[in-house]
């Protein structure tokens, strides 16, 4: 039995799709980044919904879980743009992060009811958006970027509908 040739093919049948995993328009990185807001604000906003308030203590530490692991993968995206030596992004991430370590701070100090309370998130997202828009951050830094997103995002939805409801 003689074995088959197959004429050779110079690229894989699914190389292109590959490649697209690796590389975001500045467009797509958006909407990767602000869908997955999207879908952590629904998170968010349909937990506060279904378990109304909790108790003090369950809620800070499930706030600092949550702010840790987003603050973690913050991390890593910034170790992994250096790395890279994209020294506009690192510079515009370190901002994004600026503004992710004062927002606590600023969850603390104001009302939720006012306005000063909702103007880190605004940094927050606004850095998100500039470093996305303005570099060519790997995808798995969009991936990164975008689960932390979500997160926030539905921490803050959740303090949102609680303000809303007034409870």
């Amino acid at each position: 039995m003689t074995a088959l040739a197959f004429p050779s093919i110079p690229y894989a049948p699914g190389w292109r799709a590959r490649r697209r995993l690796r590389e975001f328009r500045s467009l797509e990185r958006l909407v990767v980044a602000f869908g997955a807001a999207a879908s952590g604000f629904a998170a968010g906003a349909l937990l506060a919904m279904a378990v109304g308030r909790v108790d003090e203590p369950a809620a800070v530490a499930a706030i600092l879980l949550l702010f840790g692991f987003a603050f973690h993968m913050a991390a890593k995206s910034l170790v992994e743009i250096i790395r890279a030596g994209a020294w506009f992004g690192a510079a515009l991430f370190a901002l994004h992060m600026l503004a992710f370590g004062l927002w606590p701070f600023q969850v603390l100090l104001f009302n939720p009811a006012s306005l000063e309370f909702w103007v880190g998130l605004a940094a927050l997202l606004g850095t998100l958006a500039a470093f996305l828009w303005l570099s060519s951050p790997p995808a798995r830094v969009v991936f990164r970027t975008s689960a932390q997103a979500a997160l926030l995002a539905g921490l803050t939805a959740y303090q949102g509908v609680l303000v809303a409801i007034g409870t």
